[in-house]
């Protein structure tokens, strides 16, 4: 049984690394209790 990491899997976690680090907590804390994240949902990919 092969349990390494495939390679695509690594690119996906930088990737979404990278879109997480450009929304603080502070950006999820101002839209609380029940605003929308609409500038993260239109984050380019």
């Amino acid at each position: 049984m092969d349990f390494s990491i495939p390679g695509e899997l690594g690119e996906i976690r930088a990737a979404v690394r990278e879109l997480c680090e450009q929304f603080p907590g502070e950006y999820w804390r101002a839209l609380e209790p029940d605003r929308y994240p609409e500038a993260f949902v239109a984050a380019p990919t």
